[in-house]
């Protein structure tokens, strides 16, 4: 249920607060002090098959250890109702936030702008919806969305999925979900958590890490630190037998492998910080956020960081001086879960069964010809862009469009090109290491090098709005 004027409330302000004045008092707040008898799993809608994200997830995580909820599955009261599971009395929900984004063509800037396809321009304004790949319009026409350009008043021209992620007007709203714990009539499979043996448990951790070996990292043991160094891509651990227990164990390595997703090839965070510093404190606060996360659903105990203590009044301060700063942590802690984990999950729009975890404006769907070129294989994508009809010519200067491979590694070099349109592309040569940094499909900028090498800017990992609103 949405709460009737959530004007009236700041819940990032409430949440933040509420989380700084606990770390003030010495507290990790999602440090349990015992030992659980089971799992209770992520953040997670068993209705809709919602895995909460971001803040929600860490909101929930939390709310779920400190109640003493067997389970972290939530229902809001009227899916709670539609299948006959009755929430009991004095019980009080949770509040969840959700973003959503009034698109481009309604908002004061982009009714302005003028929309150009197969000949025809139009006013922006004229758009119903964007569905399947389409633009509807008002009148009824459809037109292809990855064919289309938006030329704004002041005559720059974007790709429509550029204009959304500039002009689109993110929004909050605020809904309310149950623990299944704080229901009578649901299933007993479904309150009840998950029971792991301590061999399960470690196999679980091994295989995390044995997912990040293979991912390319070096895990070494030897001396009396625990950290990870990302010159070298390289994480170092004390023996196994230095630890007082094998949980300790595994629970440190955990941090720094959470550490380690926030390398450039991987989840691309800023980690050459200096020690002391505010962004080395919001990273080591991504660590411990992603660790909690993945001990949630492995069992694999959170072993805080030695120097978690001293962090806390960093955090305090950090989370204090602005609100937005929590819920960036735990959308970056959740996404190196996640990775951990070997699992993307996708966001979902809230209605609020489908619950999107951060103010990243709805995009577009893939360019339909980057698709059927994948369809065609690397090879034969090659030889259909040559005989497609389209203006193929290497590129020279800044180029923006989507990506695809169009050929196998070749002495350390990948042949793609960047396709413009559906009439012009432009082809370069990348390094093996940037091919793994996009995938075809992705919108990308490419800029030709003093010495004939490319730089590549993955734009859907660099959307301002991530920076700006990110939850």
């Amino acid at each position: 249920m949405a709460d009737k004027d959530p004007e009236k409330r700041d819940y990032r302000q409430e949440q933040t607060e509420k989380m700084a004045d606990l770390m003030d008092s010495g507290v990790v707040p999602w440090q349990r002090l015992w030992d659980d008898v089971g799992i209770s799993g992520v953040a997670s809608n068993p209705i809709t098959g919602t895995q909460y994200a971001g803040g929600n997830r860490l909101m929930l995580s939390l709310e779920a250890m400190d109640k003493g909820y067997a389970t972290n599955q939530w229902a809001t009261y009227k899916q709670a109702e539609a299948k006959e599971w009755q929430v009991k009395k004095s019980e009080k929900a949770t509040g969840l936030e959700v973003w959503d984004a009034t698109p481009f063509w309604k908002t004061t800037e982009g009714k302005s702008c003028t929309i150009t396809a197969e000949g025809h321009t139009f006013p922006a304004y004229a758009i119903q919806k964007e569905e399947d790949g389409m633009l509807i319009l008002k009148d009824g026409k459809e037109i292809p969305v990855n064919f289309a350009k938006v030329t704004t008043e002041k005559g720059r021209e974007l790709t429509v999925r550029q204009a959304h992620n500039e002009m689109d007007k993110p929004y909050a709203r605020h809904f309310s979900v149950f623990n299944l714990d704080q229901m009578d009539g649901v299933p007993p499979e479904l309150t009840q958590p998950k029971i792991l043996t301590e061999i399960e448990k470690h196999e679980a951790a091994e295989q995390i890490m044995q997912r990040m070996r293979e991912d390319g990292l070096r895990i070494e043991h030897g001396g009396n630190r625990a950290f990870y160094r990302p010159s070298e891509d390289m994480v170092r651990l004390p023996q196994p037998e230095q630890f007082h227990t094998t949980g300790a164990y595994y629970g440190t390595a955990l941090h720094e492998l959470g550490h380690a997703t926030g390398a450039e090839q991987r989840l691309n965070r800023p980690l050459l910080n200096a020690f002391g510093t505010e962004d080395y404190a919001k990273e080591e606060l991504v660590a411990e956020l992603t660790s909690f996360f993945v001990a949630s659903e492995t069992g694999i105990p959170h072993q805080p960081d030695e120097q978690h203590a001293a962090y806390l009044k960093s955090w305090s301060k950090v989370i204090r001086e602005d609100k937005n700063e929590l819920f960036r942590a735990a959308k970056d802690a959740g996404k190196a879960a996640d990775y951990l984990l070997g699992r993307t999950l996708e966001k979902r729009v809230d209605n609020p069964e489908h619950v999107m975890d951060g103010p990243t404006p709805p995009t577009a769907e893939k360019d339909p010809l980057v698709k059927t070129l994948e369809e065609l294989g690397p090879q034969a994508a090659k030889a259909w862009l040559e005989q497609s009809g389209m203006q193929i010519s290497p590129m020279q200067k800044v180029h923006t469009g989507f990506f695809l491979k169009t050929g196998e590694p070749l002495d350390g070099k990948v042949a793609a090109a960047v396709i413009l349109s559906d009439k012009e592309a432009r082809t370069f040569e990348m390094t093996e290491k940037q091919a793994g940094y996009v995938h075809s499909g992705q919108e990308i900028q490419v800029t030709k090098t003093k010495d004939n090498g490319v730089f590549i800017k993955n734009l859907e990992k660099s959307r301002k709005i991530e920076k700006e609103m990110v939850m």
